[in-house]
């Protein structure tokens, strides 16, 4: 994944269902919930859009003053369940996007800037957020996060003169870009997936590599990684980052995130033992080292060494043979970000462990 900028990462998502039949063709009927009050004209094919094609559609206001009401869709959800509305925009002869999500306007609905890439009104709805990214050419990502208190979500876009929910528009010409519409059920959006006809799955992402004994040693060795977690643990379960293994829970290194903290956890046979760190926010970029010999095992954090653990129990010879994102046996995958990855065949020193983690 290239977004953000810089080197590209690895981009680990959790299974996401795209619930807009049309995501990307805004003249279908399902974007007609107002039919009988058509304020927006749409035309398709009017700009390239971030994919890359000439496939994004202008909405265009109508010589009318009114609330947004039109080119919206409705969708079967869960009560009281996270759900996230996004969509990409750009600007034209108007500057705003009003979007809204959980329940036509009310508190649910913010006002997108696309001159200059910031959320100008954000929701009055408590459990519910807003924010924009910055896809390059004049595109932004927009998107609202809810907990639905309803049975029935709405995915709205409209166009906007000047930020407001009630709005002028000038003419019959003016008006916005847009593409790629998303609602999905979730704490946060996920990449974009594309629909034409039908709600869409994306599964799981999956990384793991098997068979490479030769490249692990399982009685030394330094596990060197750099990325973020996109979601916290919930109900219990730990978010994964990687792990060594050999393909089961009973042998394996894991780094993992607990509600509160990065820990480092060893099992040979049994659980041996874990050393935990906090100050490490969901989203935010750290880089962890876990170095491991007979005499020692270390755990360092963002150039910090959080803990030492003498004369550890370690794994026979060759006994790891598996590197993941995942607890070692296939489960807890990772959602995130990795930007880096090592795998050490000899324990580092001290100030290799300090330079590789700052």
């Amino acid at each position: 994944d290239y977004t953000g900028g810089g080197c590209p990462h690895i981009l680990a998502e959790p299974q996401r269902t795209n619930l807009v039949t049309y995501s990307s063709d805004f003249t279908d009927s399902s974007w007609n919930s107002d039919s009988s009050n058509v304020h927006i004209t749409r035309v398709s094919n009017a700009a390239t859009s971030p994919s890359g094609e000439n496939n994004a559609t202008k909405l265009i206001g109508n010589n009318t003053t009114r609330n947004p009401s039109n080119a919206y869709i409705f969708a079967t959800t869960s009560s009281g369940t996270p759900f996230v509305s996004s969509v990409f925009a750009k600007k034209g002869e108007y500057d705003y996007l009003i979007m809204s999500i959980g329940a036509y306007a009310g508190g649910y609905w913010s006002s997108f800037n696309l001159d200059n890439g910031t959320v100008d009104t954000q929701p009055t709805q408590s459990d519910t957020t807003s924010s924009i990214e910055d896809y390059g050419n004049g595109w932004y990502r927009c998107i609202i996060t809810t907990t639905t208190a309803a049975s029935s979500e709405i995915c709205l876009v409209t166009p906007c003169v000047d930020g407001n929910l009630t709005t002028q528009y000038i003419n019959t010409t003016n008006g916005i870009y847009v593409y790629g519409a998303q609602l999905e059920e979730g704490s946060y959006a996920t990449s974009y997936i594309p629909t034409s006809g039908s709600t869409v799955t994306r599964n799981q992402d999956q990384f793991t590599r098997d068979g490479i004994g030769s490249l692990i040693n399982s009685t030394e060795g330094c596990v060197f990684g750099e990325g973020n977690f996109a979601e916290s643990n919930s109900g219990g379960s730990y978010v994964y980052f990687a792990s060594l293994s050999d393909g089961t829970v009973n042998n394996r290194l894991e780094i993992r995130q607990t509600s509160s903290n990065v820990q480092f956890l060893w099992r040979v046979a049994t659980y041996q033992s874990q050393i935990s760190t906090s100050g490490v926010d969901v989203g935010s970029n750290f880089k962890f080292a876990v170095n491991y010999s007979s005499a020692n095992i270390k755990f360092y954090v963002n150039g910090n060494l959080i803990d030492t653990i003498n004369t550890p129990t370690l794994w026979s010879a060759n006994t790891l043979n598996r590197l993941a994102f995942d607890d070692g046996a296939g489960g807890n995958r990772l959602s995130g970000k990795v930007k880096q990855l090592q795998v050490y065949k000899t324990a580092l020193t001290d100030s290799e462990l300090i330079a590789l983690t700052t």
